[in-house]
């Protein structure tokens, strides 16, 4: 459970991703993808362009690479193709 004060890179299953304003933010993954490169994630994190509590569609895009957000959704779009975590 995350507290306020908490530092997210010592709870399990906060990732890091990328905005679209090119910034770091971090988030839980609720939902991965059948082909294991999309994910939903909720925001830890509010910025210019990423807003914490929200859910962002992130996808990994160079494996090297923060996987970028995709959008901003509502739900878990296609809810067959995804795996809830």
């Amino acid at each position: 459970m995350i507290k306020i004060g908490t530092n997210p890179e010592n709870v399990k299953g906060i990732n890091k991703f990328i905005g679209k304003d090119n910034e770091g933010y971090r988030g839980k993954i609720i939902a991965l993808h059948k082909n294991k490169k999309d994910v939903i994630i909720l925001a830890m994190k509010s910025g210019t362009k990423v807003k914490w509590g929200k859910l962002y569609h992130v996808v990994e895009t160079n494996p090297k690479e923060y996987p970028l957000v995709k959008s901003l959704v509502m739900e878990i779009p296609n809810y067959s193709d995804w795996e809830i975590i």
